[in-house]
C-alpha cells in the first residue's frame, strides 16, 4: 500500500460518523428511583470524538461494567478518575448527586435523549455560574451552558481547550477577554466582540456592587 492510499484510507476512516451506544442504567446499588443514567453523548466530546478517554483503561469494551460503587469512585477509580472536582464535577460532593442520580427511565426514552442530547433545546448542562466582578469589570457575569451549545458548538469547543472542567472565578478581566478564553469566539465575527463597549451589558450585570 502506498503512502497516498494509506492516507486516503485514514481520511475515509475519519469521515465515518461515530455510532454511540444507547444510554446505560446503573441501579444495582442505588435502586431504580435514584439510578445513574450514563450517556455516551455527554462524554465523548470531552475526548474530541475518541473513545480512548475511558476505554480500555477505565472500562473494558468487551466486559461492560454493570456495578459501580461510590467507594471505588471516591478513591479515584471508575467515574472518579475524571469526576474529581478538577476535570469535572466531584463525585464526592453532595451537591453533584442530582447530576447523575436521575432515576431509571425506559430504554426508549434513553435512546431518544441520547440522539437529542447535542441540541441546545435538550442539553441543559451544569447550572448557571456567576463570576464575580473583577478589578476593572462593570459587574458580575452569569455564564449559562444553555446559550452556548447547539449545532456548531459542542462541549469540546470550550473544554478543555479554553476552559478546564471546573467552575472558578477568572484571574483578571483582561484574561477572560483574551483570545485564549471568551475572546476566542467573542471576536466580533463568530459572536459579538468582548471589546465592543456598547455590548458590555450582554454579559455584565452592571451597577451591582462588587463582592
Amino acid at each position: 500500500m502506498t503512502m497516498a492510499s494509506a492516507a486516503g484510507r485514514a481520511e475515509g476512516t475519519r469521515a465515518i460518523p461515530l455510532k454511540l451506544p444507547a444510554g446505560i442504567v446503573y441501579d444495582k446499588v442505588s435502586g431504580p428511583d435514584s439510578a445513574v443514567v450514563f450517556r455516551h453523548t455527554t462524554h465523548v466530546d470531552y475526548e474530541n470524538g475518541r473513545c480512548t478517554g475511558c476505554h480500555p483503561k477505565l472500562y473494558h469494551l468487551l466486559n461492560p461494567t454493570r456495578r459501580i460503587e461510590h467507594a471505588e469512585m471516591n478513591r479515584g477509580g471508575s467515574c472518579g478518575a475524571c469526576h474529581d472536582g478538577t476535570h469535572a464535577f466531584d463525585v464526592r460532593s453532595k451537591a453533584s448527586c442530582g447530576a447523575c442520580h436521575v432515576g431509571r427511565k425506559s430504554e426508549s426514552i434513553l435512546n431518544a435523549e441520547s440522539e437529542a442530547m447535542r441540541s441546545s433545546a435538550s442539553f441543559r448542562g451544569p447550572d448557571p455560574y456567576t463570576y464575580p466582578a473583577g478589578r476593572t469589570s462593570p459587574g458580575p457575569v452569569t455564564f449559562k451552558h444553555t446559550t452556548h451549545t447547539g449545532a456548531s458548538m459542542k462541549c469540546n469547543t470550550c473544554h478543555s481547550r479554553l476552559f478546564e472542567m471546573k467552575a472558578r472565578p477568572p484571574f483578571e478581566d483582561e484574561w477572560m477577554h483574551g483570545k485564549a478564553k471568551c475572546g476566542a469566539c467573542h471576536d466580533g465575527k463568530a459572536s459579538f466582540g468582548v471589546d465592543d463597549q456598547k455590548l458590555c451589558g450582554k454579559c455584565h450585570a452592571e451597577g451591582r456592587a462588587k463582592p
